[in-house]
């Protein structure tokens, strides 16, 4: 699965809409992840989807990590 094809998926699309709940009810989250469907963010959400991993801790974890130097 691929950024270019994640949405086909109609467990991804569970998953990703339940962590873009959670981007869109935190005003940091959203400031740091945008929109989340396209990019960084969707790479990070899809690698941690394939991880296995939930929305709250994939969320949690790219937020954590987040390193905002080039």
């Amino acid at each position: 699965m691929t950024t270019d094809n994640c949405f086909d998926s109609q467990d991804f699309c569970t998953f990703w809409d339940a962590a873009y709940g959670m981007i869109c009810e935190d005003d940091y989250v959203e400031r740091i992840m945008g929109s989340a469907d396209h990019g960084w963010a969707l790479d990070a959400l899809l690698d941690r989807f394939l991880e296995g991993m939930t929305p709250t801790a994939a969320v949690n974890e790219i937020i954590d990590g987040y390193d905002p130097t080039p």
